[in-house]
């Protein structure tokens, strides 16, 4: 994305702080982040750690303020140089910008006269005592005609205004994304069978991701293949694959900061048992009804409630569950078996900002929005009620959805998942 589309961004957040001053850490490196604070990345562009964005519309003009930690010659030989000020600030049109070591002394001038300090905690601990000590100061002063921030807003609501709704950038992203983890599942595919360990498909996911020229995954790659695709966030990928199992795959490609996030199942030996099959119908069929709700003006939380119907409903016919339908979904006797929601909001962050709710409000679907659709069922034997002919089986199929005019589009439609294009592919990579 280009410059003018930062530039854009932080209009638009000006307009959202009116007499206020917003901090904005990057995050800090030692603290093991895999990235930068995504609404850093938001209206700056800049994908570096250990630095902070101030945006203030407490003077007459809005004032974009960088602090930037330069490198010295010892980080320049173990790190390598970062930008100086002088090339941060032409990169990044910051009005000002300061070393990092200076922004104590230079929040209270930019607190003093704003009314409300837009600020997220515990991004940097370290700079939330900086923040709050700075401003307790200056609320403080008695003998100065200082105004100081007297309240405390809430960062997250306005920058969830402002990212719920995707801009057409963000869009080619995420399609890039998803166009390169297709690319993966198709390789990984050819190459998953028995006796394959999981951190070989995992390497060949990371492999193709970093050679399309991602940053990396969106999050650490689930292999889950026999009983670990019971497993909701397995992440040892160490086992060895074995015939009969299926194989539960959730990977998600990082292009230009945006995310994909995808799940395929699929078994290993080409074709499913019939317990497989069962349970991986009785998913895909709540996953594709729930995305044919899917429109502007339906109630987001909706598509949660309709998976939890339909799978209860499967789980009565494969004899999982006995009773009632409406019952048992008020006694939540699906969690047994899928005890997880539907989907989330997807951009910058794999779980974007953006939820069913917004300040106690229902949230509705609006054009621009993406989503994924995730439902699963997860069969552990010892739980009561399970033939042993289900027991280990864990099924879980996600796609990516744009939210559009008229309807929605899946995004990752590229990827197969009806039963008889899987083991028609599956049975052509074993030729």
């Amino acid at each position: 994305m280009q410059t003018t589309q930062f530039k854009n961004r932080r209009k638009q957040f000006f307009c959202e702080i009116p007499h206020g001053v917003a901090i904005i850490p990057a995050g800090s490196a030692a603290e093991n982040r895999l990235y930068p604070n995504s609404d850093f990345i938001y209206l700056t562009g800049l994908e570096e750690f250990d630095c902070v964005a101030l945006l203030s519309t407490a003077r007459k003009k809005p004032q974009y303020i960088l602090f930037w930690k330069e490198s010295d010659e010892k980080q320049k030989i173990w790190e390598g140089a970062r930008m100086t000020i002088k090339e941060v600030k032409e990169a990044s049109g910051a009005d000002r910008v300061f070393p990092l070591d200076k922004l104590t002394q230079q929040l209270a001038e930019y607190f003093t006269g704003a009314e409300t300090l837009y600020y997220t905690l515990n991004i940097d601990q370290n700079l939330d005592r900086l923040v709050l000590q700075s401003r307790d100061s200056l609320l403080k002063q008695k003998y100065m005609p200082t105004i100081a921030p007297a309240t405390i807003g809430e960062l997250g609501l306005v920058m969830e205004k402002l990212r719920v709704h995707k801009e057409k950038e963000e869009i080619a992203a995420i399609r890039q994304a998803v166009d390169i983890t297709a690319e993966a599942y198709a390789r990984a595919m050819r190459e998953a069978k028995p006796g394959v360990y999981e951190y070989e498909i995992e390497a060949l996911v990371s492999y193709v991701f970093r050679r399309a020229g991602c940053l990396g995954s969106s999050f650490p790659p689930i292999v889950a293949s026999g009983a670990n695709a019971t497993v909701l966030h397995y992440k040892h990928n160490n086992r060895r694959m074995a015939q009969g199992d299926l194989l539960l795959l959730d990977v998600g490609a990082k292009y230009h900061n945006y995310c994909a996030d995808v799940t395929r199942t699929w078994p290993l030996s080409g074709k499913f048992t019939p317990p497989q099959k069962a349970v991986y119908q009785a998913v895909l069929a709540a996953q594709k009804a729930v995305i044919a709700q899917i429109k502007p003006g339906v109630e987001v939380q909706a598509f949660h409630h309709q998976a939890i119907f339909l799978l209860t409903t499967s789980l009565v016919e494969l004899g999982l569950l006995q009773g009632k339908v409406d019952e048992l979904i008020e006694q939540k006797a699906y969690e047994k078996f899928y005890m997880h929601k539907t989907g989330h909001f997807l951009g910058i962050d794999v779980h974007d900002l953006g939820g069913f709710f917004l300040q106690g409000n229902t949230r509705r679907f609006e054009p621009g929005m993406v989503v994924t659709v995730e439902p699963g069922l997860y069969i552990r034997p010892g739980t009561e009620g399970v033939p042993p002919q289900f027991a280990w089986i864990g099924v879980r199929i996600e796609d990516d959805i744009l939210v559009t005019a008229e309807g929605c589009e899946v995004l990752t439609d590229k990827i197969p998942k009806e039963v008889e294009a899987l083991e028609e592919l599956l049975a052509c990579g074993r030729v």
